[in-house]
């Protein structure tokens, strides 16, 4: 429901109103998306996304998207349930067939998903089969202000045009 709410929304920005809606190719891309086999333990995950900075890793076998595990996944499913990140395989607690998008979708659709879905990464499909990055709430976050922004700076400038086309000459 929240995601037809928002694609309707975002038609009738870019039919209607004219503003511009960002779509997720368009996005500044910080890093390549990493990724992990189904093997390596909990341990290694948790190191590899400190060193990067990242809250997911997607979960890649055979060159085939099969997974993604964050920081809420190794919360929830190794530490809350007392299993030694040492001896834990990423399989086990991994989110398995995770929701994808593709990059021509926008940042609000994106918006959507992680609402309706209670998640906070999506791995974003670049060609067929092929993902090119993990898309966190955190860019979507910060492309909707950015976008907010610049509707806003649009808004004003028209407003002091139209103002200005009002104003009557005064003449001494």
């Amino acid at each position: 429901m929240l995601r037809s709410f928002i694609q309707t929304l975002d038609f009738k920005c870019k039919q209607e109103i004219g503003c511009y809606t960002t779509l997720i190719k368009d996005l500044p891309k910080k890093v390549e998306m990493i990724s992990i086999g189904p093997d390596a333990l909990v341990r290694w995950a948790t190191k590899v996304m400190a060193r990067r900075n990242i809250g997911a890793l997607a979960l890649v076998q055979d060159g085939v998207l099969i997974g993604i595990v964050s920081e809420r996944d190794i919360v929830r499913r190794c530490v809350a349930e007392d299993k030694r990140a040492g001896q834990t395989r990423i399989r086990d607690i991994m989110t398995p067939n995770p929701i994808t998008l593709g990059r021509d979708q926008s940042v609000l659709t994106a918006l959507a998903v992680m609402l309706e879905n209670n998640v906070r990464h999506l791995p974003i499909e670049c060609e067929a089969g092929k993902f090119c990055q993990m898309l966190s709430l955190k860019d979507v976050i910060a492309a909707l202000r950015k976008t907010m922004e610049k509707q806003i700076l649009n808004f004003l400038l028209a407003m002091a045009e139209d103002d200005l086309d009002n104003v009557i000459p005064m003449h001494r």
